[in-house]
């Protein structure tokens, strides 16, 4: 094992305040630390539950090393591609049957872009479509041979969920009581960090990981040294070894500092 550094960033609420849309600000502490660390010779990753065809310009323009996208169904270093997860295409074409005879709303998510359904007329969700679409995300065509690795479910609160059974194989990220992340469970943010950690032959006690949400629970448990954000729920902020400010608050310039992995200047 080598004596390197990584450390997994998730994006919305974490590297950013904002959440799920397509024009995000990196506060400039957080870019000043991603940079002071990848100076240092930390390894950088964002770990995000987001494909790679919707994270923002903004975050690939940042000191990273890598990507691991769709949790953990895409992992990506130094612009080669170590690992990819597809939905088989018997499978893909089980769930698009399934979600139209349900009727509810389905955003499928991929490395080359995200394609959606609106069957309940989901306000939240088309919000987050429109603005994808806006910001120039490549929006593709829902047909038998769509190619995705994850996808999210959205139903009307007031109706609440279906039989999900047909996802039984998934691990089911329910958030906010009407979306519901879906990712295979051969797949995961957690299992992702493991991946790279054996690849690249770092030791579990130099791996650090920081985010706020519920998608984050399994890099959080994954992970030696845990950083939950300020604005987390309760039950992410029990998983964490350590406590940060919000971004806009210098939180991760200062939890860096406080961890040793970039040096405050005098």
């Amino acid at each position: 094992m080598t004596g390197k550094k990584i450390c997994f960033f998730d994006i919305d609420g974490t590297l950013t305040d904002e959440r799920g849309g397509a024009v995000i600000r990196v506060p400039e502490s957080t870019r000043e630390a991603l940079q002071k660390a990848h100076d240092a010779g930390v390894l950088l990753f964002v770990n995000t539950g987001r494909p790679i065809s919707t994270v923002p310009q903004i975050i690939k323009e940042l000191p990273l090393d890598g990507f691991v996208c769709a949790c953990g169904t895409w992992i990506m270093m130094h612009g080669n591609e170590l690992f990819r997860h597809v939905i088989e295409e018997q499978e893909r074409q089980h769930i698009m049957r399934t979600v139209d005879e349900l009727q509810i709303s389905c955003v499928y998510e991929a490395k080359e872009g995200f394609a959606f359904v609106d069957h309940c007329q989901h306000g939240p969700m088309m919000e987050i479509v429109k603005t994808y679409i806006k910001d120039g995300f490549k929006l593709l065509d829902v047909h038998p041979d769509l190619v995705f690795e994850k996808f999210c479910l959205f139903v009307d609160p007031a109706k609440g969920w279906p039989d999900l059974s047909f996802v039984d194989q998934y691990d089911k990220i329910f958030k906010y009581g009407y979306f519901c992340e879906t990712v295979p469970l051969a797949c995961s943010k957690g299992k992702a960090v493991e991946y790279l950690l054996k690849e690249l032959k770092i030791s579990h006690e130099n791996s650090y990981g920081f985010g706020d949400s519920v998608n984050d629970v399994e890099m959080l448990k994954a992970v030696h040294h845990s950083v939950v954000m300020d604005n987390a729920p309760d039950e992410v902020k029990a998983l964490g070894t350590y406590l940060a400010e919000k971004a806009s608050e210098d939180g991760l310039y200062k939890v860096m500092v406080h961890l040793g992995l970039i040096e405050e200047e005098a």
